[in-house]
Order: structure tokens, then C-alpha cells, then sequence
């Protein structure tokens, strides 16, 4: 009986670190350097972002880490998203004044039968506190609201 009750307490305390662990962290290889990406900063990064006053074209960022960029010339590509961060999770951040800026990780992600997938590209995504906007490759934006715990 007793055994039952610690096997059981265990297991409670296993789900319950599983469910509320922290972000998802994937590892990614560029040359002989590994990194860590993940889709979780603090702020709601999934959305669609575009060029001040335009609609098209857009870069559009899933919560799940999959996206689409969108070209010049109204193009798709599907990708692969995360922003680099510290193998047990943590964003790493250049904070500024008034902005926090990460480095954007993406791949293009090829569904056709030979399953092949591009390289790692790095960019730039900031979050700019004062005009509440997040920018991704430095000229599109979305918008955000602050949250309220």
C-alpha cells in the first residue's frame, strides 16, 4: 500500500512538471555549431506581420513553430521558426533602452517527396516596448498588447 502511494505521489509530481515545463526547445545544427531555438519569449510572438500601411506581402509565425514568408512577388514559403535561446529554454536577449531584440532562426520547409529542408538562416526580431510593435527581419511588424497576469 505504501509503495502504491509514492508511485502514485511520483507520478502526479512527474505530470504536473511535464505540463507546466517550460517552452519547447529544439536543437539545431549550423556547421559544427549547435544552437537552441524556441517559439516561446514572454510575449505572443504567433501572428501575421507586415510592411507599415501595406497588406501584402505578409511573414505569418504559428505558436507551433511552423510559418509562411511571403516575397516581393507574392510568392509562399512555408518555414521552420525559433529564436535562439539557452539549452534549458531561456530567450536570449540584447535588451536596449526601450526594445529587446532576439536572433530569428528559419528554414524553409520543403514538402515535396524528397523531404530535403534548406538551411538555417538567421535574422533579427525585436520587440519595441514604447509603440507596442514586434518586428521581424527589421522592417515587418504586428502590433501586441501587453499581458496581465
Amino acid at each position: 500500500m505504501r509503495f502504491f502511494k509514492l508511485f502514485t505521489t511520483a507520478l502526479l509530481f512527474f505530470i504536473s512538471n511535464t505540463s507546466i515545463a517550460q517552452a519547447l526547445v529544439s536543437q539545431i545544427f549550423m556547421g559544427d555549431q549547435t544552437l537552441y531555438i524556441t517559439n516561446k519569449i514572454g510575449y505572443d510572438v504567433e501572428g501575421i506581420y507586415l510592411f507599415d500601411g501595406k497588406t501584402n506581402p505578409i511573414v505569418e509565425l504559428s505558436a507551433n513553430g511552423f510559418g509562411m514568408i511571403e516575397s516581393e512577388d507574392l510568392t509562399k514559403k512555408n518555414i521552420i521558426w525559433g529564436i535562439e535561446c539557452s539549452k534549458s529554454g531561456t530567450p536570449i536577449i540584447k535588451k536596449g533602452f526601450d526594445s529587446a531584440a532576439y536572433t530569428f532562426w528559419y528554414k524553409e520547409k520543403n514538402e515535396e517527396e524528397t523531404g530535403e529542408e534548406g538551411k538555417w538562416i538567421k535574422s533579427h526580431f525585436s520587440v519595441h516596448f514604447k509603440v507596442k510593435k514586434m518586428f521581424v527581419f527589421g522592417n515587418r511588424s504586428k502590433t501586441y498588447v501587453d499581458k496581465k497576469y
